[in-house]
């Protein structure tokens, strides 16, 4: 027993040791990982805390050639937007009025012409 005494405090020393490591490493991850996502690109992040009351307030830029449909708006294109898009996983497509499809699809957002669609945006165009 008397042998096996100092193995035993050096194995529990040991793992003592990998956990502190452990911990250290991810609380100095974690915390590098927020620092570092809470300016994207030169762009300010602000979070719920950041604001009076907790409450986060979005929003939409105005872009040439783009309508936003906002949450709760009816998803229709105005005249002058007649493309309509949708998203779709990690990629949008994109519905012309001579798409067959075209008055069944609910838009997400609506685009002036085909180029604002293609080019701008990066939108694939549904036939």
């Amino acid at each position: 027993m008397t042998k096996q005494f100092p193995r035993l405090i050096n194995i529990i020393g040991t793992v003592s040791l990998i956990v502190i490591i452990f911990v250290v490493g991810f609380y100095f991850g974690y915390k590098n990982a927020t620092a570092s996502q809470a300016n994207l690109n030169g762009i300010p992040v602000t979070t719920a805390s950041d604001t009076p009351n907790n409450k986060q307030e979005i929003k939409a830029l105005e872009v040439l050639g783009v309508q936003w449909i906002k949450i709760g708006q009816e998803p229709v294109c105005e005249s002058n937007y007649p493309i309509k898009g949708t998203f779709a996983d990690n990629f949008g497509n994109y519905y012309t009025p001579e798409n067959s499809r075209y008055k069944r699809i609910k838009a997400d957002i609506c685009f002036a012409n085909e180029e604002y669609a293609r080019d701008t945006a990066g939108f694939v165009k549904k036939y």
